[in-house]
């Protein structure tokens, strides 16, 4: 039900925050019903509760005020006014039955606004802050989730949820549904924890629609603290029809455009893959193991045997843009350590400019790093004699500097 999140680049902080947005949009996108009061739904078994509230039927549109916070960065390391994606920020969403979504967020800080649009034929992400259009188009054959919904023919029933449920015990740890009230609408409450308690991530939160199934919710809770991290809620849930006017929305004229390939980079490899196939060519074998892996890179490989007190669990060989890296792993758990090895490059030109975002840095062991420790998890980089390393877990900046003085 939940993809955990166990380390995270800046960039990829600013990925999971758009994407917490999208799990609201995906649901909402299907829900139906009218305004509620204050009441709360009877208590119910957790496979009963998910088949009587998933409804679909005459659903036109929905509008909903939203609030995210994003508690995952220090404010300290945060820029003044820092932007909604990553300081938080409140806001409206749109959907309709064509499938189309519009999300905007303004900082609670002063740090501009972010605009989320999708029409199933391309997204775009206006980012304010940096004033930078993040557009993908679609793929034509793409089938849009509410498309699937319309197909679908057999609902799930109490059964098939209770067997999907049990298929992911071994992994998460599902309470009871809890009957509240969020946002003036009657829903259920659970809390999802993962069995694997070695990271620092603590689980998470979904409420959503008792009546008509749309989330109504989603925090992403950490280890030892009562507080979520990250917060995504929506009041103000009005269903009905949606103007057309709400989605004629464009990206600002003068900001610049970046455009994510999406269609061509599955269409390329699409056609790789028909290609190797009518060919009989098989996927080459993964690189792994120390000295297969040091005999493909130009520089020479730091993996001692144990590190942080976790014990080296894989070497394999990756890829970064054209260039060949190694990634060591450490541990096998949730609290394992990921360290990437690469050659430096001298051409400095390839920084990022612009964002207002700079990692703080810092002396650990003697060497010059720059480091992001969150609540769910820690990333630090350095370079020494012509490797540049980065390592990252869902661990404690102290165990991650730990690791770093053992390299």
């Amino acid at each position: 039900m939940v993809t955990f999140l166990r380390t995270a680049s800046t960039k990829a902080l600013v990925a999971a925050s758009i994407g917490v947005s999208g799990l609201m949009i995906g649901g909402a996108m299907v829900a139906t019903g009218a305004a509620s009061n204050d009441a709360k739904p009877a208590p119910k078994p957790l496979a009963q509760a998910l088949v009587d509230s998933r409804s679909r039927a005459a659903f036109e549109g929905v509008t909903a005020r939203v609030t995210f916070s994003n508690r995952l960065i220090d404010s300290a390391v945060l820029p003044a006014g820092s932007d909604p994606l990553l300081g938080g920020g409140s806001g409206r969403l749109w959907a309709d039955a064509n499938g189309r979504v519009r999300i905007e967020l303004q900082s609670d800080g002063g740090g501009g606004d972010v605009q989320i649009v999708a029409d199933g034929k391309q997204v775009w992400v206006s980012h304010g802050p940096s004033s930078t259009v993040y557009r993908a188009v679609m793929p034509a054959d793409t089938k849009h989730p509410i498309d699937s919904a319309k197909k679908e023919k057999t609902p799930p029933t109490v059964a098939s949820i209770e067997k999907a449920l049990t298929a992911v015990a071994g992994d998460v740890k599902i309470s009871d549904p809890v009957p509240d009230n969020v946002g003036g609408r009657p829903a259920y409450t659970v809390t999802l924890e993962p069995t694997d308690t070695s990271g620092l991530l603590g689980g998470a939160r979904i409420s959503w629609d008792a009546t008509n199934g749309a989330p109504l919710a989603l925090a992403i809770l950490a280890k030892g603290q009562s507080d979520p991290v990250m917060d995504l809620r929506a009041t103000d849930v009005n269903f009905g029809p949606i103007d057309s006017s709400v989605f004629a929305i464009q990206p600002p004229a003068d900001a610049k455009t970046t455009d994510i390939p999406v269609g061509d980079l599955l269409a390329k490899g699409k056609a790789a893959a028909e290609k190797a196939k009518a060919s009989g060519v098989k996927r080459a074998k993964p690189v792994t193991g120390l000295q297969a892996v040091q005999a493909k890179v130009p520089f020479t490989i730091v993996a001692p045997a144990t590190l942080a007190g976790r014990d080296r669990s894989q070497v394999a060989l990756v890829r970064m843009g054209k260039d060949k890296a190694a990634l060591i792993t450490y541990g096998t758990n949730m609290g394992s350590i990921v360290v990437i090895e690469s050659a430096t490059k001298t051409d400095k030109a390839a920084k990022s400019k612009g964002t207002g975002f700079e990692l703080p840095t810092k002396k650990v062991a003697g060497l010059d790093i720059t480091e992001l420790g969150t609540a769910l998890g820690s990333l630090a980089t350095f370079s020494r004699d012509g490797i540049t390393f980065a390592v990252a877990g869902s661990v404690t900046a102290d165990t991650l500097e730990s690791a770093i003085s053992g390299l």
